[in-house]
């Protein structure tokens, strides 16, 4: 039940089971409950596999103790597995600075590159040891690829958005990159939303503001339309 201020709410509760067998637990929440304690192990995984599972391993661990309580043992295995990760994303790094999706692969994957720094710049501010050496060559790969990048390219361009608000999270925003693909007319909501984020990010707000109005607007339309953008992103509708 959602309950707006000031409003009353009658729950009406099903008893079943033997009498005097029955328990009721209320929960009050200034946000969706999301149940997390029963999902505490699921989201503290040691992280193993490719870039993608990697770095999803480990994301969400920079976050859960923000939310909910962990005990001592649990926070430093969060820790561990948090630097373990970063160790392990070293091993996907490629000579351009971008990473590929198995550790000694030559070619660098565009969204694991840009999801793989994003993970790696959360984790600095949060102060664990990332290379300098290796985020400048990320950053570069980074770069160049943003640059490089036409707008006329097939697809829904949300790894470029993408690739854009890290490079503004980074503090060095390629803003010639930002402005072309603004004019882009093949934007879909996720693409328009990550740029709004990375103009936000750059300090252009007031950008931000309208391509987060555009994107509402694309985000209703799509409503109506089949959008095949997932695959690309490791995401699913």
């Amino acid at each position: 039940y959602k309950i707006e201020a000031g409003q009353k709410v009658n729950l009406p509760v099903e008893l079943f089971g033997s009498k005097g067998s029955h328990s009721v637990q209320l929960e009050v929440s200034n946000m969706l409950p999301v149940n997390l304690q029963s999902r505490l192990q699921y989201l503290i995984q040691y992280p193993y596999g490719c870039i993608e599972q990697t770095t999803s391993a480990a994301f969400p661990q920079l976050y859960v103790g923000e939310i909910m309580h962990l005990t001592p043992k649990r926070q430093k295995e969060v820790s561990n597995n948090i630097s373990k990760a970063i160790q392990r994303i070293a091993t996907f790094q490629t000579s351009n600075g971008g990473f590929s999706y198995w550790p000694g692969n030559n070619q660098s994957e565009d969204w694991a590159s840009s999801y793989a720094g994003h993970f790696l710049m959360e984790a600095k501010l949060q102060s664990y040891f990332v290379s300098e050496k290796m985020m400048n060559a990320w950053y570069v790969y980074q770069r160049n690829s943003a640059n490089k990048y036409s707008t006329q390219n097939d697809g829904d361009h949300t790894a470029q958005a993408y690739r854009l608000y890290t490079l503004a999270k980074f503090g060095k925003p390629e803003a010639g990159a930002m402005n072309r693909l603004r004019q882009s007319k093949s934007m879909t909501p996720p693409a328009t939303y990550l740029l709004a984020a990375a103009y936000a990010m750059a300090g252009k707000s007031q950008l931000a503001t309208e391509l987060l109005a555009q994107a509402q607007k694309l985000e209703a339309k799509a409503q109506t339309l089949d959008y095949d953008y997932v695959s690309y992103t490791y995401a699913s509708p």
